[in-house]
């Protein structure tokens, strides 16, 4: 892969970095600058990537400090009165400024009919329909649990039309297509721009170039995070509904230390890595102090690692539920607050736990962990979360926990308790 960047910061030393989609960073082998009198151009050379492995491409720059010495001594022993003069004053700012590219992808969609496929945007992967029968609500749960799959085309009756599998959708939202939390864009002229947020939030533009009975062509890139759809101000990060997931916190022993800094450097540059196996979540500032916790600040913010992949995590796509949400106090006479899974959420609740004996479980409501305990054995339909809360804080934490509640009901399961 080669890539050319065109900018007007002679002022700044540059490089250029390929975030790949398997969470590493690669820099560029070699580059060549070419400096004209208003606009340089920076062509960096990456001989060992592939374009279809690149999820984003950085352009990094640093300020720099020309710094002149005078009346320096060109003899051995001989002392001079050195004078020393900084050309720039912005050398102090050490934070690198990042400009993010994703690629841009031209892919043909066949028709559903023709070739039953789904397109996964992250990776412009055409994906085979899992084999699970017509129902619409199997196939979402199959590609939840595969972890990829976007959108697929179909011609019904003449109308071409882009349908939203494993909970993506299009912004504004598209037309309903008579199936529980799925959506269609019906295609009505050409060509026509969308914007696809994926299940992870990332956002796509996609242009919808050519469609017909075989199939569509989409020209699409991700949108950064750092703009808006028409390129405007930042896009507000969408604040998820009552979100309740479970997720592993891998121990710094576990880790490469190389990779833990090159995670801590992506989380104070203002991301994490697209499709990694981790993900820097906002914790509060009472639970930072766990054993073998990975953690970061940020703008004030605490953050700790997270793993971001099944068999680590319990998502809430997952299709698992409580049943029910209640207050309790813990063994120190605290207020908490207990959960009752259904049937599924016990058995993904048992599995999960029972492979992560002493380590730490993460319990994330809408984004934020709120508490952090240590799994001392496997666990089944019930936990408890306990903390150092307000009283407005439990208050908070039930309303938001209850709509999980019914979600996906089953039958009481046995009973075993977490704190």
């Amino acid at each position: 892969v080669m890539i050319t960047v065109s900018h007007g910061r002679p002022d700044r030393f540059s490089r250029v970095a390929a975030l790949l989609s398997d969470g590493r960073i690669v820099y560029h082998h070699n580059a060549r600058y070419e400096n004209g009198p208003l606009i340089q151009e920076t062509t960096a050379d990456f001989p060992k990537v592939a374009l279809a492995d690149v999820e984003e491409f950085q352009f990094q720059t640093r300020p720099s400090m020309r710094i002149d010495f005078e009346n320096v001594s060109l003899l051995p022993g001989r002392k001079t009165h050195l004078h020393i003069h900084a050309r720039s004053s912005d050398a102090r700012h050490t934070a690198p400024e990042v400009v993010t590219a994703s690629p841009l992808r031209e892919i043909v969609l066949p028709e559903l009919d023709k070739r039953p496929v789904v397109l996964d945007l992250a990776t412009g992967e055409l994906v085979p329909l899992p084999p699970v029968g017509p129902e619409l609500q199997k196939t979402q749960q199959a590609l939840r649990e595969l972890g990829k799959g976007d959108v697929l085309y179909d011609v019904d009756l003449g109308d071409p039309t882009l349908i939203f599998l494993r909970d993506a959708r299009s912004d504004p939202p598209g037309e309903e297509t008579g199936e529980p939390s799925v959506t269609g864009h019906l295609i009505k002229s050409l060509p026509e721009t969308i914007t696809v947020v994926t299940k992870e939030g990332r956002r796509y533009e996609v242009t919808i170039l050519a469609a017909n009975e075989r199939g569509c062509t989409l020209k699409y890139s991700r949108i950064p995070a750092d703009r808006g759809v028409s390129g405007g101000g930042p896009v507000e990060p969408e604040k998820p509904q009552g979100t309740l997931e479970f997720r592993i916190a891998p121990r710094s022993i576990d880790l490469d230390a190389g990779l833990i800094e090159t995670l801590k450097q992506m989380r104070t540059h203002g991301g994490d890595f697209p499709e990694s196996d981790f993900a820097w979540f906002p914790i509060r500032t009472d639970l930072t102090g766990q054993p073998f916790a990975i953690a970061r600040e940020s703008d004030g913010q605490a953050y700790v690692l997270l793993w971001n992949r099944p068999p680590h995590v319990i998502l809430a796509s997952q299709a698992w539920g409580l049943e029910s949400v209640y207050r309790t106090t813990d063994a120190s006479g605290r207020a908490a607050i207990g959960l009752t899974f259904n049937d599924k959420g016990a058995s993904l609740f048992d599995d999960l736990t029972a492979a992560h004996v002493q380590e730490n479980l993460a319990i994330v409501v809408e984004g934020t962990v709120v508490a952090m305990p240590n799994i001392s054995a496997p666990l089944g339909s019930r936990a408890i979360i306990t903390g150092n809360f307000t009283e407005q804080e439990i208050e908070v934490l039930l309303a938001v926990l209850r709509k999980n509640v019914g979600r996906d009901s089953g039958r009481p399961a046995a009973t075993a308790t977490a704190r």
